[in-house]
């Protein structure tokens, strides 16, 4: 049975890595991995896709709402003789969905969440709504991602809660990193308001002159990041906080962190909790979305209040001034990557969920 995975990226990121860790596991089933790309231009997806020998599809995107796309897709499902479509975000829910909806090749979608920056992504927020509930299925990482689907109109019984995984390197939890003269915080992710970077802007500023000595440093790009640049500069955080940019490399970010905190104000199931946690590196997170179905305070992480700067400074302060909990953690989130969510585990609910589909697609063509 062969599965087409449609991912709207020009970039390798989380999500990314994740379908590929996910279709190099499933054995059992043969998969196509596709992206849309503009003339002239690459796509890093695609890319790594080749590296592990799998096969790529790209889609031409000439300009926005290009109506030819579905047309490419359909030619992409029949040459390859898709039995399943599967999507990932907005723009590949909207087009899959219009390439296969007068077909007999059934389409489910991957869900994370939606983010409100502008009223571009609204509209898109938008048609995503209307979309998500005509598939087959749609496959969230949380129980709290799920609710916002059956809130948004998506029928219970079509929404599967299946969390994220990530493949390990071998069955002991790496060292921790000794700590330096200066605590090292990290925070990874896109630079927009629902990551509430604003929010741990001001709790440093809270604890920047009673606790030990630290230094945070902020990986990624986004929207609010001129504006997060002058927060900064206003509180007067320069000498501690440092913007790193862009890194296609967190497995080598990591290592030179103390622990990792995450501020979001929404969220699905982080991947960066599992990539922190695979190299043995503790956590620090809001309760936003997900993130208590994942974080276990107190076990494998530390959690304060969602947008809630006075919360945040209070966890971090605990953080920075006890290297022996946090140690203990970051051991503990090891064994939670081992044991809760691993590739294996998350494959064989993903089976299940694609047999199921495809059993359905089956019975309905033989009645037909």
């Amino acid at each position: 049975m062969k599965i087409l995975h449609l991912r709207a990226s020009d970039f390798y990121g989380s999500p990314e890595r994740l379908i590929i860790g996910q279709v190099c596991q499933m054995t059992n089933f043969q998969f196509v991995c596709s992206s849309f790309v503009k003339p002239g231009h690459g796509s890093a997806f695609l890319e790594k896709v080749r590296e592990q020998d799998l096969i790529s599809e790209p889609v031409l995107d000439n300009h926005l709402f290009d109506p030819a796309i579905p047309k490419r897709l359909q030619k992409i499902i029949q040459d390859h003789e898709i039995d399943l479509l599967v999507t990932h975000e907005y723009k590949s829910n909207f087009y899959g969905h219009l390439a296969v909806r007068n077909s007999p090749v059934p389409q489910t979608a991957y869900f994370h969440g939606w983010t409100s920056e502008d009223l571009r992504v609204g509209l898109y927020n938008w048609l995503d709504r209307r979309v998500l509930p005509r598939l087959e299925r749609v496959i969230t990482v949380s129980a709290a991602t799920g609710e916002r689907l059956a809130t948004a109109g998506v029928p219970k019984e079509k929404i599967e809660i299946v969390y994220n995984a990530i493949e390990l390197d071998g069955d002991a939890a790496p060292m921790p990193k000794a700590r330096g003269e200066a605590v090292v915080m990290g925070m990874l992710g896109r630079l927009s308001s629902e990551k509430g970077t604003h929010i741990l802007l001001e709790a440093i500023s809270i604890i920047k002159d009673r606790a030990p000595r630290f230094r945070l440093d902020i990986y990624g790009r986004g929207p609010a990041e001129k504006r997060l640049l002058r927060m900064a500069e206003e509180l007067g955080l320069l000498e501690v906080v440092n913007f790193m940019g862009f890194r296609n490399d967190p497995e080598n970010v990591y290592p030179t962190l103390d622990f990792v905190v995450l501020p979001s104000l929404s969220e699905g199931h982080p991947v960066v909790i599992l990539e922190a946690w695979k190299q043995g590196v503790p956590i620090v997170a809001t309760k936003a979305g997900g993130v208590p179905e994942v974080v276990r305070d107190g076990a494998d992480g530390l959690l304060c209040e969602v947008g809630d700067p006075q919360s945040l400074a209070d966890v971090l302060l605990k953080a920075l001034e006890n290297p022996e909990l946090m140690a203990r953690i970051g051991r503990q989130g090891f064994e939670s990557v081992r044991t809760r969510f691993s590739y294996e585990n998350q494959a064989a609910r993903l089976s299940v969920i694609y047999e199921e589909i495809l059993s359905k697609g089956r019975e309905e063509t033989n009645r037909l």
